[in-house]
């Protein structure tokens, strides 16, 4: 008898349900499109508009401006803008999706704006919500000056935001946000580039009010005090204090009020005074600053470094600021690069005179490393979790322009850092790293956090097969309730005859477990996922805030209580459900910042 599918061609329906791959993603691979909203949310969370390995800066630019564009609701992209500041922690994109409404509410309301508040202009503080964002903001809507170096991604951002001015309305939003802040705030603030305070006030022409302000003005712009000008006494009076100590550094006091980055800088070459500053810095602010403060040898002072290395591993001060092991790797990272570095990137040297941190500070970051892990959530019934350990995941997190200013952190070491703390967090879980193949791991709970992290960054390097976590977990007994997929998402070794190959594989384990469910963590710029559909959560970017969001996912019912309750996408509800009510806004704000 002749077998009966001789003559199939292949183009049946989907095997199992699994819906048809729509799209090929940038390595090749069958994938799947976001909806415009949830394609929009994953590039707000995740684009840095600097190269990463699969995508050029210019490249994000264009995908996230048309991911903008084909929302066409500015009310969700306004609450995107602002979930993506608060929720993201993000820089770049919040204030390129703010630069872009006012570009759209141009073309479509045009006169009819009049001097009516716009929902650009409602948002405008919520996002741009301190002096650096409207650095960012100002930097992205004008036209780049000759000689000034501006990032590559920011570049085309200006050149598709399509201003060559900054224009009436856009100049009188950042003249109130100006004057809305502490006049010592933003006087503390006057350092930086690209542009400067005072390059902002050249451009905006503000018109001062009072004596403060013209004081004010007149100091970011580098005025003399003087009857043509503005008085001296006008000025706050840390800014005051601030300039008296400049001018005696080795015998005046610090300032009260001395604002800890920004004039960081101007401080002079005495490392007690440096020392003196580290005393009055918060856990954080510590944190932070260890780099600068060690270049300019605060940690010569006797005793220094035993005071730094006691504050560091201060338990309670950690549990306090609920930072999370990605935080902490990333301060770990800034003294420590990894030395094992295998894949295609190559990051930029460490400087010769680069400072040389001691064994005692190192030793206090990985305790204080082991700690953080508390602040980690622990998942519901089993899990599963699947780490990238891919040559593409070696680049840097936050993409690499060439200006020798990339994160020693890269996403091999972020999806680690997670990994290891649920791992710590969460004993029974199965842990699948992974590329061309499954790599074996052994470790014990009482594993450091940083040492199981730098086992599981070290593996691999080669192609990307996640097909592999759903094969494995197929192949245990007892199937797991949850697999966490930590990725960039460009699989593409093992095809799948009609989707991707881990969607096919994913159907089949559900024909054993219907209530999986499934994250699947993007930690870079990629505008096409591996999985979709009930039970799945598409998610990305490296907030630690956004376990909330996973935690929520995996304990919010079964598959079929959440398919009934139509909240497939359950990120894009999360921005969906933000209030743009002022009130709320500042709840929303404070919130986030917990």
């Amino acid at each position: 008898m002749p077998r009966q599918n001789v003559f199939q061609t292949g183009f049946g329906p989907p095997a199992g349900n699994v819906p048809r791959a729509t799209v090929r993603n940038e390595a090749g691979g069958k994938a799947y499109e976001y909806t415009p909203r949830a394609l929009a949310t994953q590039l707000a969370m995740t684009s840095v508009f600097r190269k990463s390995f699969y995508i050029e800066g210019d490249v994000q630019v264009t995908n996230f401006l048309n991911a903008i564009d084909a929302v066409g609701d500015l009310e969700f992209i306004a609450k995107l803008a602002i979930y993506a500041r608060h929720k993201g922690k993000m820089k770049d994109a919040p204030v390129a999706i703010l630069a872009r409404m006012f570009k759209l509410e141009k073309d479509t309301l045009g006169a009819a704006l009049g001097d009516d508040t716009s929902i650009a202009e409602h948002i405008f503080p919520f996002v741009v919500d301190a002096t650096n964002m409207l650095q960012k903001f100002v930097m992205m809507v004008r036209p780049s000056r000759a000689g000034q170096r501006i990032p590559e991604g920011q570049q085309m951002m200006s050149r598709l935001t399509e201003r060559r001015s900054l224009g009436t309305r856009m100049k009188r939003v950042i003249t109130n946000r100006l004057l809305s802040w502490d006049p010592a705030y933003v006087a503390s603030r006057k350092g930086g580039n690209r542009p400067s305070l005072g390059d902002i006030v050249k451009l905006v022409h503000p018109r001062p009010a009072t004596d403060e302000q013209r004081a004010l003005f007149g100091y970011l712009i580098d005025k003399e005090p003087g009857p043509e000008t503005y008085l001296y006494t006008a000025l706050p009076q840390s800014i005051r204090q601030l300039l008296a100590f400049l001018a005696d550094p080795e015998n005046k006091p610090l300032p009260e009020r001395m604002d800890i980055f920004q004039y960081i800088g101007q401080m002079p070459e005495v490392p007690a005074k440096w020392f003196e500053l580290a005393q009055k810095m918060s856990w954080t602010q510590l944190i932070k600053s260890l780099n600068t403060l060690g270049r300019h040898k605060a940690f010569e002072v006797a005793d220094a470094e035993a005071w730094a290395a006691t504050k560091l591993a201060e338990r309670a001060a950690i549990l306090k600021s609920r930072v999370f092991p990605t935080q902490m790797l990333a301060a770990y990272r800034a003294i420590q690069p990894a030395e094992s570095r295998h894949g295609w990137y190559q990051p930029t040297e460490r400087k010769p005179d680069a400072w040389n941190p001691s064994a005692m500070l190192k030793g206090a970051l990985a305790t204080a490393l082991d700690i953080s892990v508390e602040n980690a959530p622990q998942l519901p019934g089993r899990s599963l979790i699947g780490i990238d350990c891919s040559g593409s995941m070696t680049f840097s997190i936050t993409g690499d322009d060439g200006s020798g200013d990339a994160s020693a952190v890269r996403v091999v070491d972020c999806a680690a850092v997670f990994g290891a703390a649920l791992m710590r967090q969460n004993p029974d879980s199965v842990v699948v790293p992974y590329d061309g193949q499954i790599h074996p791991l052994r470790w014990l709970p009482s594993d450091p956090c940083l040492s199981l992290a730098d086992k599981i960054a070290d593996i691999g390097g080669g192609a990307t097969h996640t097909q592999l976590v759903f094969q494995k977990a197929n192949e245990l007994t007892n199937p797991p309730d949850n697999i966490i997929v930590l990725s960039d998402s460009e699989a593409w070794v093992g095809q799948g005859r009609y989707g991707s190959a881990s969607m096919e594989s994913l159907a089949r384990l559900k024909q054993r477990k219907p209530d999986v469910k499934v994250v699947c963590w993007n930690l870079q710029a990629t505008p096409s996922t591996q999985l979709t559909g009930p039970g799945v959560l598409n998610i990305g970017g490296w907030s630690d805030a956004l376990w909330d969001v996973v935690a929520n996912f995996l304990t919010s019912g079964t598959v079929d209580e959440v398919v009934a309750a139509e909240d497939v996408d359950v990120w894009v509800r999360e921005v969906e459900a933000i209030d743009l009510n002022p009130e709320a806004l500042t709840e929303f704000a404070k919130a986030c910042r917990r």
